[in-house]
């Protein structure tokens, strides 16, 4: 059967002459070889690619870089104005003629390189971006002005990152130029923005002459958020420095002439403006001196991109040399193996032959071969090698298949207990539904007889009025506020069970929305402690909004109820963190023990029975709700210093209901 298998194999070599089979058999042994030299310069001609693609996009990125700085320098002139400096409206307008020679010169390097980095949409926006602030300028309020502004750099740090992605500079694997990368594309920018935020928004107060503890605190913030990015700044460019002790001479006295330029002006910030009894300094010198710090900056920058350029055109050179010489050590090496490879052939061609055929054999499972050679060399340990191999794998077929005997009953047995584990869990969910169906049911059935014992003992109260003793009335009393407290107990029994069900649908549903409803649910207990409550921006989520209703509800309400001497003031607020929203709850009321923080989401847990009415219930309800959507909730406080409730809903909770 094997000879009929390799017949034609047979008859070719059989057709050729010994140096004919030689060649073959030598073109056959090189095409790995070859396989391994084409996939080793493909390699390196990705790194040429990809070194000059980089080039490219810190090209790019260089001359957004001028718009950027344009941009920020409108924002703090305009600030100024609007606040009520008019010496800013002429430099207002050279800037923004400025700003227009810059869209034009980036419009040109736009159309060399829109297709490669997809940047075109992205640039067309911010261009219409600019040219709605520019027609609004000098209508504009200066808050908006700032905001819009700071949204119109966003977007170009945004378009700096993508293009720093697409180039594949942000996944550069050298060391010294992965945190040149970082400091250009990222760190440095960000340093510089906050800056200019610095800049406008201090020009501003400056000019009104006044600073707003809203103004204080931001400019505070500012101030944080700008010294910790400059010194990852300077962290990066030392790392970089270490692993290329060249680039200490090229950039190490633009880096020192940078931090000692922020320090400067971020001194003269919080002693003449923050820290001062009186704003202390002109609003154009302000300007300048932040000015003068920010240039410094974009000089580093300047200096960093060309530094990069450098090193990925030594590496472009350097790809390039390799290439060459494994080309041409891919041709010397193929020469030698041929050579190689015809002095051997010779010597080992029959009793090779021999072995291959017996491997084959071994190869599709049939052992019974014959490895007898007349070769006295190294072939014929192999041949008695593979003879000894043939022995042992006649006796691990047996084992093996007695071992595949043995996986195949654990694999059974294994189906019959998943299967009694899948039948168990939904016995188990059966049940649970059941007996949620069943505590809905019981408490809807008595709040009917409860409201009739309530109404009947007011009627009694109100047709004896006057003719019973005062223990009596006390009695009946009593009796109509056990009522009251037994009906808004079912009650509250009814919203934990509600909240255990499915309920409706998740669908996408605006958080503002539904804490606007959960206000005007609460809007007498809300009027009568005269509670303020105030909240952020709130994201859309997959959602029951009936359930998230009641859950805001409760917190607030619980936010009013056990509030202290001050007026309750309420904040609410939400942060996107890795997959999920976290939502806080803020209030200024009596606080919770430590050691009650976790009692208190157990159901009819009440930590101060005597003092505060309730059921005990509605934090149990939140704590249900907030776990049939997939997420936690918890609560942080110090006694006499408010409270924090915690909740998450995670991004997919309406995928997994």
């Amino acid at each position: 059967m094997a000879k009929k298998i390799f017949y034609p194999a047979i008859q070719m070599m059989n057709n050729l002459k010994y140096p004919q089979k030689m060649l073959l058999v030598a073109f056959i042994f090189s095409l790995p070889l070859l396989a391994f030299m084409y996939l080793l310069l493909v390699e390196i001609n990705e790194g040429i690619i990809n070194a000059r693609k980089e080039k490219q996009g810190a090209e790019y990125n260089q001359s957004i870089m001028k718009f950027f700085q344009g941009v920020q320098q409108h924002r703090g002139m305009s600030n100024a104005y609007l606040n009520g400096d008019e010496s800013f409206k002429t430099e207002i307008i050279i800037k923004q003629a400025d700003l227009e020679a810059d869209i034009k010169q980036i419009d040109s390097v736009e159309s060399r390189f829109s297709a490669l980095f997809q940047t075109s949409e992205k640039w067309e926006v911010l261009k219409e971006k600019w040219r709605n602030l520019q027609k609004q300028q000098f209508s504009l309020g200066a808050r908006e002005s700032f905001e819009m502004h700071t949204s119109l750099i966003s977007d170009i740090l945004a378009l700096i990152a993508h293009v720093a992605d697409i180039s594949r500079l942000t996944l550069d694997t050298y060391i010294d130029i992965f945190y040149l990368i970082d400091v250009a594309a990222n760190k440095l920018p960000l340093a510089i923005e906050y800056a200019a935020q610095i800049r406008g928004f201090g020009a501003g107060a400056i000019v009104t002459n006044t600073l707003s503890a809203e103004e204080y605190a931001h400019l505070i913030a500012l101030t944080g958020l700008c010294r910790s990015t400059v010194s990852v700044v300077e962290t990066d460019l030392k790392k970089a420095f270490l692993a290329n002790k060249n680039l200490e001479v090229l950039l190490g006295e633009g880096l020192e002439n940078s931090i000692r330029d922020y320090n400067d002006s971020l001194e003269m910030l919080l002693n003449r403006v923050i820290n001062s009894d009186h704003i202390s300094i002109e609003p154009s010198e302000y300007f300048a001196v932040f000015s003068d710090s920010i240039n410094t900056s974009f000089k580093l920058h300047n200096n960093v991109t060309i530094v990069l350029n450098d090193l990925l055109q030594t590496r472009v050179d350097r790809l390039l040399r390799k290439r060459n010489s494994i080309s041409l050590l891919a041709l010397v090496s193929l020469v030698m193996l041929g050579y190689v490879f015809m002095g051997n052939y010779y010597s080992v061609v029959n009793a090779l032959s021999k072995v291959i055929r017996a491997t084959k054999r071994i190869g599709i499972g049939k052992l019974d071969v014959d490895l007898s050679v007349e070769s006295k060399d190294e072939m014929l340990l192999v041949a008695q090698s593979l003879s000894e191999m043939t022995e042992s794998l006649k006796g691990y077929t047996d084992e093996l298949t007695s071992t595949n005997e043995a996986l195949q009953r654990e694999v059974s047995e294994r189906k019959y207990a998943e299967e009694k584990v899948k039948k168990s869990a939904a016995e188990l969910e059966r049940s649970n539904t059941e007996l949620e169906q069943f505590a809905y049911a019981a408490s809807h059935d008595l709040k009917e007889p409860l409201l009739a014992i309530a109404v009947d003992l007011r009627l009694i109260q109100r047709k004896l009025k006057g003719l019973q003793n005062p223990d009596t009335d006390t009695l009946i009393s009593g009796a109509i506020d056990g009522a009251n407290r037994m009906q808004a107990l079912i009650s509250d029994l009814l919203s934990y069970s509600r909240a255990g069900n499915r309920g409706k649908p998740f669908a996408v549903s605006d958080c503002s929305d539904m804490l606007e409803q959960a206000l005007l649910n609460l809007k007498v207990p809300l009027e009568e402690s005269n509670a303020k409550v105030t909240y952020d921006e709130l994201p859309e989520i997959m959602a029951d909004s009936s359930q998230l209703v009641q859950l805001f509800q409760n917190l607030i309400h619980n936010a009013i109820k056990f509030r202290g001497k001050e007026t309750p003031r309420i904040h609410v607020s939400a942060e996107q963190r890795e997959r999920s929203w976290i939502f806080s709850v803020i209030d200024n009321g009596i606080g919770i023990s430590p050691d009650q923080v976790e009692k208190i989401f157990e159901i009819f847990s009440r930590l101060h029975r005597d003092t505060y009415p309730g059921t005990g219930i509605g934090l149990a309800t939140c704590k249900k709700i907030v776990e049939h959507h997939g997420g936690r909730i918890w609560v942080e406080s110090t006694p006499g210093h408010g409270s924090v409730f915690f909740f998450t809903i995670p991004e997919t909770a309406g995928f997994s209901p």
